[in-house]
């Protein structure tokens, strides 16, 4: 049985770090992360499932952070709109298929609600945005979205930028302008 744990940043230990260094890194094999626990922005919080033994088998991190949306060109046409930026969404590899994804994605929604933002967001390649729709996230109204690099390059993002309703509201149509590091 999988068990749920909201752990904020400071009060993750060494010992937490290592044990989600190999999830992660097994999950994101492309990736360097050079045995952290994190890739770009450190996050805020940690969603994190652990089994039995407490190893951690499933995890989603988030900052809350403002994102800019509307034309970039036109500054009188751009609304900031509060987010909880989601990103380093895994399930150990020996545990796809088993409905670990899907209740990762079920207490990300009640934890965000709890956080009181009136959106998730997140950006990931439009072959798992199927994955997430599952859990009720939605396509943004346009797919567009700007970052910054961990290697402080500009990324235009165009594949798959998605939000979670948490009040009922439908995402604004324009770029997505993230001022920061994708978490």
């Amino acid at each position: 049985m999988t068990t749920w744990h909201l752990t904020w940043e400071l009060d993750l230990t060494d010992g937490d770090h290592a044990a989600l260094a190999p999830l992660l890194a097994g999950a994101f094999a492309s990736s360097d992360l050079g045995g952290r626990s994190w890739h770009s922005e450190r996050p805020e919080a940690r969603i994190i499932g652990r089994d039995d033994t407490g190893r951690p088998v499933a995890h989603l991190a988030f900052l809350r952070r403002f994102v800019r949306v509307g034309d970039p060109d036109a500054s009188a046409r751009v609304r900031s709109v509060l987010v909880a930026d989601c990103g380093l969404v895994c399930v150990d590899p020996a545990m796809r298929g088993t409905g670990l994804g899907r209740a990762l994605l079920q207490e990300t929604a009640r934890v965000l609600a709890e956080v009181e933002v009136p959106f998730g967001f997140l950006t990931t390649g439009d072959e798992l945005a199927r994955y997430y729709a599952t859990g009720g996230w939605q396509l943004t109204p346009t797919q567009r979205t700007l970052t910054i690099e961990h290697d402080e390059s500009l990324q235009d993002w165009s594949e798959a930028s998605m939000y979670l309703p948490l009040r009922g509201e439908t995402f604004p149509e324009g770029v997505i302008v993230r001022d920061g590091y994708e978490v």
